[in-house]
């Protein structure tokens, strides 16, 4: 989103594309995303606590930035980015799976859980059939060693 390279070994990440309104903010974002998932980790047995304004560090995971998610332990739990674009939002998120005690799965389920509680999809339904063999060609794309090492 940002354009680096970060490293996310061992992290459970995701992303999330959205409409995003001309006048919310992007902390707005950062709050509404964060409580969103919390809920859901929530639901899972996993209790956190949201750093409040006027924290922040330069690298992932080293400190928190705001609305970012934390274990009751003060470890950061939950960060994420953000990129706009023509009225659109890209969220990416990563998630410390070894704060959580939750498989791949219930981590899965419970931000995507989460998210459409706080944050509906404009759809019911799947996803269409199209979409998901989009994601499965990008997928192995993105997974590649080509792709992964051509810096």
């Amino acid at each position: 989103s940002g354009g680096g390279v970060v490293f996310h070994d061992g992290d459970f990440t995701f992303s999330v594309v959205f409409p995003w309104e001309r006048l919310t903010s992007a902390l707005g974002v950062y709050e509404r995303m964060h409580r969103a998932v919390r809920q859901g980790l929530k639901a899972r047995g996993v209790e956190t606590s949201v750093a409040g304004p006027g924290v922040g560090g330069d690298a992932c995971f080293d400190a928190p930035s705001p609305f970012d998610l934390m274990t009751l332990e003060g470890k950061k739990l939950l960060g994420g980015a953000l990129r706009r674009r023509a009225g659109k939002g890209l969220y990416q998120g990563s998630l410390r799976p070894e704060l959580c005690g939750l498989s791949a799965e219930e981590l899965r389920s419970a931000v995507t859980r989460g998210i459409r509680d706080r944050w509906p999809c404009p759809w019911t339904e799947a996803p269409p059939a199209s979409w998901l063999a989009e994601a499965g060609r990008l997928t192995a794309k993105y997974r590649s060693d080509e792709w992964n090492r051509r810096r």
